[in-house]
């Protein structure tokens, strides 16, 4: 498999093995187990067969190498983003509420495109809605939401 070409998926059970893309480290359909929760025939989510954050953690990638978000085509950057939507609406129904996250330069570890879907514990601690109502009382315009 080249740098180019991380792979194209099988179809069959949500339960499959998953092969590792070189450099990256995350899986895609080949030698470790993972759960598939959406598939195209260009985007791969999947549950990491170890929770790396959070109560619950979808990772969104693409099936083809793409190094990280500055280098994606904007074709297949509709199509990941539709992707992310479909998945973060399920993980909103289930827990109400998430975050997504992707990294890009000395903040990206892994050199293969992904994007987190992510809700629980171990996330970053943004504003609450407490501490935003207190904020915005104080006299400062609310955004429009």
């Amino acid at each position: 498999m080249s740098d180019e070409d991380c792979g194209q998926a099988e179809r069959h059970s949500d339960r499959r093995r998953a092969q590792t893309c070189p450099p990256p480290r995350y899986p895609l359909p080949g030698l470790i187990e993972v759960d598939v929760v959406r598939e195209t025939e260009q985007v791969l989510a999947l549950r990491p067969p170890i929770q790396g954050f959070g109560t619950d953690h979808v990772i969104v990638v693409p099936k083809r190498h793409v190094r990280s978000l500055l280098e994606l085509k904007p074709g297949l950057g509709a199509h990941l983003l539709q992707i992310v939507q479909e998945v973060s609406r399920d993980v909103i129904d289930e827990h109400g509420g998430c975050q997504v996250l992707t990294t890009l330069g000395d903040e990206q570890h892994n050199r293969h495109l992904h994007v987190h879907v992510a809700v629980g514990e171990g996330l970053a601690p943004y504003v609450t809605r407490q501490v935003e109502d207190r904020y915005f009382h104080a006299g400062s315009p609310r955004p429009a939401r």
